[in-house]
């Protein structure tokens, strides 16, 4: 092999690494994605869930739901929807279903019912589950500690 079928091999390899790698992320900024961090809110003891739309496309959501366990393989504790979000004066519950588009971000405040049972006992683990219109289901989320006083949000 002389110097011209080398630089032509080289270049090929290259080639073909860079269009796999650029196809891979075409395909996976496609991909309807959303990011779920729940807070433990400091002053007012309460609890609030924030979604947010991470990928390039509008989605929709359809439900919101919430079960309280102390494992995945024990007893649930499924909250009604009716009792899930707080809806006090001052407290707006979702609206379902909820277009967030990119970027975008959705904040809703549990009820005092949800926080006494996250707060009260420590053995007890949220799942929450994130329905969009497709049918696809998000579980996973984020749990971060926020404090009004001081505008600080920092990680349990």
């Amino acid at each position: 092999m002389d110097t011209k079928d080398i630089i032509t091999l080289v270049l090929a390899i290259w080639g073909a690494i860079l269009s796999t790698f650029l196809a891979i992320r075409e395909l996976l900024k496609e991909k309807r994605s959303i990011k779920i961090i729940l807070f433990n809110i400091h002053w007012l003891e309460r609890h609030k869930i924030a979604i947010t739309n991470t990928g390039h496309r509008p989605i929709t959501i359809s439900e919101i739901g919430l079960t309280i366990a102390p494992n995945l393989k024990g007893p649930h504790m499924p909250i009604r929807a009716g009792a899930l979000f707080a809806t006090e004066e001052g407290y707006i519950p979702p609206r379902l279903p909820l277009v967030l588009t990119d970027g975008q971000t959705a904040e809703f405040h549990f009820s005092e019912y949800v926080t006494e049972h996250l707060a009260n006992n420590k053995d007890n683990r949220p799942f929450i589950f994130v329905y969009d219109s497709e049918g696809n289901v998000y579980r996973r989320f984020k749990k971060a500690e926020y404090d009004p006083k001081y505008a600080y949000i920092g990680k349990k």
